[in-house]
């Protein structure tokens, strides 16, 4: 194991923890849970298999309300009669708060289970192909932008999220050839900020920040600059607050030209919108059509034994002879 220092997501400092070979039946109560290698986080106040430490109020509240989030009470209760003794556990201490929840994993056990469980079941109104592979999408984007969190990469995180807001735009747009700014717009008015999320912005102030963002790493866009009542969004991350920034403006009497957001609040918003997102497609043919004609252009995987398998089997048939 090679030792370093490493940023810990609970009390801001920075740490020392090591790199060692990590599987999912690892407690780790600080990074992340994965079969690859990962800084292991050894912090003062949450040493690695201390099971007498206390989460905080705060935390275990907050783990709990996106664990419910995520996996709808009916899910949990199918998932859970699936799940050996020793998995049974660690998923009652992630639901309960008791212990952080490991994202990748609890989605690993989902998928292992997916065909075992009725669809209707595992997931609301029973949703096309086309849902539960774009929520598998949106998923791995939403952890990596929370691993980039995890380890002090704010602005790649952020550029992971207006990425998503632009897909989800995309495929929620009744007309996919419209501007990016209407789209992302339209998506942000009625599943973000439309689902209740407490961010100081509006959906035009949003769309500002991703242009800044994405075409110069600043605060500035070409919204901001033409539209004086468009502020500028800065963010807040970590242990940082976000009204820290707005009394500064307000201080500097620039409240009126600047706001600000945190960070994980925001992909904390985004999935919320997400949530809402993919229940209404499974309820809306409109959407759902949508999504059905779209999603067959969204990047898919596949491994190099089925490439090979495919490659062969389009070999075969152009060396068929002609029919007669």
């Amino acid at each position: 194991m090679s030792n370093f220092t490493a940023f810990c997501s609970k009390c801001g400092k920075d740490v020392p923890a090591t790199f060692r070979e990590m599987t999912k039946s690892d407690h780790l109560t600080g990074k992340v849970l994965s079969a690859r290698r990962f800084p292991l986080l050894l912090c003062e106040h949450r040493e690695l298999g201390d099971e007498n430490d206390e989460i905080s109020g705060h935390h275990a509240t907050q783990w709990k309300a996106e664990f419910d989030s995520r996996f709808p009470r009916k899910v949990q209760k199918k998932l859970f009669e699936k799940l050996s003794a020793n998995e049974r556990q660690v998923f009652v201490d992630m639901r309960e708060g008791r212990r952080r929840p490991d994202w990748t994993l609890l989605e690993e056990w989902r998928r292992q289970n997916l065909d075992q469980l009725e669809s209707k079941d595992l997931i609301e109104s029973r949703p096309s192909n086309a849902i539960l592979f774009l929520r598998q999408k949106f998923e791995e984007l939403l952890t990596a932008a929370e691993l980039c969190v995890h380890n002090r990469l704010a602005t790649p995180a952020l550029i992971l999220v207006y990425s998503g807001i632009d897909v989800a735009g995309w495929l929620y747009a009744s007309n996919p050839a419209e501007q990016t700014k209407i789209r992302f717009v339209a998506w942000v008015n009625r599943y973000l900020l439309g689902a209740g999320a407490a961010l100081e912005v509006t959906a035009l102030e949003l769309y500002g920040a991703r242009c800044g963002l994405l075409h110069n790493f600043s605060s500035e866009s070409g919204p901001s600059r033409k539209d004086g009542k468009i502020r500028k969004v800065h963010y807040a991350w970590g242990n940082s607050r976000a009204e820290t920034l707005i009394e500064m403006a307000r201080l500097a009497k620039l409240d009126g030209q600047n706001t600000a957001i945190n960070v994980e609040d925001l992909i904390s918003a985004f999935r919320t919108g997400l949530t809402f997102f993919f229940e209404e497609a499974a309820a809306d043919p409109k959407i759902a059509l949508a999504l059905q004609t779209r999603w067959v252009k969204v990047f898919g995987t596949m491994s190099e034994g089925d490439a090979q398998e495919l490659l062969e089997w389009g070999k075969s048939l152009l060396e068929k002879p002609p029919a007669k």
